[in-house]
């Protein structure tokens, strides 16, 4: 949904975007407070999706709210954008731009621990799919165990983490583990977009990083991992998906 207040003429245009889905709440018994409850306990309002983003966009909705109240006619226009989808693949936001939503600058209400962050990462979705080899209960010293192959190649993908870690820097984020993790496990409760019945996870990488050399590096990783054993073609897919910078603008 996108809610336009029109300027009078003359101004800049400014844009403010959030995302209303959340993730799954898991189970009901893991929660102190209801998942749905909108509980306030100790200056906090509990639920999911709370802070991730519920509060950014009641921000932006009451700012709004505000200027349209005092009276105050604004020279430039101001859009509001309430999008879905931001959890996996940022379509949502996508979409809005597909249908011409413009403006000279924007903000993403996400949270920021109160810090203006004038850059975003992006993110590549890859799936490692690994196939043993069966063997006959005598001869199965001629097989190749399918899960110990795939220990393997995950060790092979964290020892990439951990170089990136060690070689790779951003002026915008000083603590730069939390620009550039890898995703090397599927996470509990939450069934992320899957393709054939595979668990994809995911890289986040600096801004305005092209994503090739981070898709080559990821193969050749997997693929040492695999001790020389040859591994389906389509082992390794690395891609990134439309809105993969989430609604991040």
């Amino acid at each position: 949904m996108v809610a336009v207040c029109r300027g009078s003429g003359g101004g800049r245009s400014l844009l403010f975007n959030g995302h209303i889905d959340v993730i799954p709440e898991g189970a009901p018994e893991n929660w102190e407070h209801g998942p749905w409850s909108g509980d306030i306990a100790g200056g906090r309002l509990y639920g999911r999706g709370a802070s991730d983003m519920k509060a950014g966009v009641a921000a932006m909705t009451m700012a709004m709210a505000a200027v349209l109240g005092s009276g105050i006619r604004l020279r430039g226009d101001v859009i509001l954008e309430y999008v879905m989808d931001e959890e996996l693949t940022g379509n949502g936001t996508l979409a809005c731009v597909m249908r011409g939503y413009r403006a000279d600058a924007g903000i993403c209400c996400e949270t920021s621990s109160m810090c203006v962050q004038p850059g975003s990462i992006g993110r590549i979705w890859y799936e490692i799919s690994v196939k043993g080899k069966a063997a006959g209960i005598q001869r199965r010293y001629e097989g190749v165990n399918g899960i110990d192959l795939g220990f393997l190649v995950r060790q092979a993908v964290e020892a990439y983490e951990k170089f990136r870690l060690e070689t790779v820097r951003h002026p915008l984020y000083p603590v730069i583990e939390e620009a550039i993790s890898i995703l090397t496990m599927a996470v509990s409760g939450w069934r992320t977009r899957s393709r054939g019945g595979g668990a994809p996870r995911w890289i986040s990488k600096r801004p305005c990083t092209p994503s090739t050399g981070i898709n080559a590096m990821l193969r050749s990783a997997a693929r040492q991992g695999s001790g020389g054993f040859p591994m389906p073609a389509s082992s390794t897919t690395c891609g990134i998906l439309p809105g993969g910078a989430g609604s991040a603008l």
